[in-house]
């Protein structure tokens, strides 16, 4: 793989995780204010775990990222943190999430890319809008 190239999927490797810590930080507010209606919520925590599992999982398995190098990522840290604390700490959000609307076995299923993983994707192509 190029230089350039890898430079590029890092850029974009780090603006998913910005964004999709920035969805954590709603839906862990989201479910502050829902008051125990968290039904409606459910959905945004598939749509996380599908976005981790495409955008960030599957890039780190992709790229092969050092994942001892040193990144910032705004959304995350105001100072430049490893990215495997980043990952952990994202990966402990969703699965803490996760548990508390008793989810983790469907929410590990997307993140392992089994069936829901595909599902999630089918129903996300309904609105045809790329993400």
């Amino acid at each position: 793989m190029s230089f350039l190239r890898k430079g590029i999927d890092f850029y974009k490797f780090k603006k998913a995780m910005n964004s999709i810590s920035l969805l954590i930080n709603e839906l862990n507010s989201q479910i502050v204010i829902s008051k125990n209606n968290y039904e409606e919520l459910f959905e945004e925590l598939f749509l996380i775990a599908f976005l981790y599992r495409r955008d960030v999982i599957d890039n780190l398995e992709k790229n092969i990222f050092n994942l001892y190098r040193k990144i910032y990522v705004p959304a995350i840290s105001d100072e430049k943190i490893l990215l495997n604390d980043m990952h952990y700490r994202m990966m402990t959000s969703i699965i803490n999430i996760a548990e508390f609307f008793n989810l983790l076995n469907e929410v590990n299923n997307v993140l392992e890319k089994k069936s829901l993983f595909y599902e999630v994707e089918i129903g996300l192509s309904k609105y045809n809008k790329p993400l």
